[in-house]
């Protein structure tokens, strides 16, 4: 645990900017936050499952559609999703969406990178994808 000694006025002024983009999420699209909301206690509740084979992901991987929601959403709002997922589903996520390796081994830090890996293939590969099919 960090003292209040360690908290700054810049942290405080931060941490505020995060919660006004967060307020206004919620207030853009209240029933996807009481969705994800639904799915994090869902999946708290339930145990773990595990694999039975390479090529299958547990369920909160395979309900997920990242493409969407790095469409949707900003960077930022991906990763608190992201965040909602344990390092093992992270990794399979990385598996799904043939996102590479990686040597990460923290929640934040994977969630960082998947976040940005998304937004720089919907930005690129996918607009262009889509662009292309539109003028055919």
């Amino acid at each position: 645990m960090t003292s209040m000694s360690k908290i700054t006025k810049s942290d405080i002024e931060s941490f505020s900017r995060v919660l006004r983009e967060f307020s206004q999420v919620v207030e853009s699209d209240p029933d996807a936050f009481l969705a994800l909301l639904e799915r994090s206690v869902a999946h708290r509740n339930q145990s773990p499952v595990k694999l039975s084979s390479n090529t299958s992901y547990s369920s909160r991987v395979q309900d997920v559609d990242l493409y969407s929601f790095a469409k949707q959403g900003t960077e930022d709002q991906l990763v608190e999703l992201l965040r909602t997922f344990s390092v093992d589903e992270l990794k399979e996520l990385l598996k799904k969406y043939s996102l590479g390796y990686t040597k990460l081994r923290t929640v934040d830090s994977i969630a960082q990178y998947i976040a940005g890996q998304m937004k720089k293939r919907t930005t690129d590969v996918f607009m262009q994808h889509e662009n292309s099919r539109n003028h055919q």
